[in-house]
This record gives structure tokens, sequence and C-alpha cells, in this order.
């Protein structure tokens, strides 16, 4: 994040299989990552819900909009990538 390093680890939370994974991260940037992966039609629509609590103190009040975009573009770029890897398997 950010040029960052941030270390971390993660705990799954709920997991059913094609259906839901639930992954907290407690330490670090605590998150919360929520994959639900959906039925539609031929394929399956996968809805990526993330939580997280970004430590102000260490970047700052003026960082946090540039943080959260950032994370943004990653999110669009990361559910790209699972998408392109289903379509071409």
């Amino acid at each position: 994040m950010a040029g960052l390093n941030i270390k971390g680890h993660s705990e799954t939370l709920e997991y059913e299989a094609n259906k839901r994974i639930v992954v907290y991260n407690p330490k670090g940037i605590e998150s919360k990552f929520t994959w639900d992966y959906i039925p539609e039609g031929d394929g399956t629509k996968i809805n990526v819900e993330v939580e997280y609590n970004i430590p102000l103190p260490v970047l700052g009040k003026l960082a946090e909009s540039v943080i959260v975009k950032q994370n943004e573009k990653e999110a669009d770029t990361l559910l790209a990538n699972v998408k392109s890897k289903m379509e071409n398997q």
C-alpha cells in the first residue's frame, strides 16, 4: 500500500466451497475481505467487499483519499485478472 511494507497475517472466518470466503487480517492494516461467488447464466459473478481501517496516525488524513483511490484501482485490476484467468481455462 503506497509503497509501505506492512506485515500482518490473515485468518479464514468463513469458507463455503464455490459460494463464499471471508478472510480477516487483524494485524498490520486491519481488514476483512468477503468473496461471494454467485451463479449467473453460464458463468459466475464474483463480488468482493473489502473493509479496512487505515492507521491515520501513520499515514495522515491527506493520504487517506489517495490510498482509497489506489486500493479501488488495485481491486479492479485484481477482478479483471481473475476474470481473464477463468475465461482462458
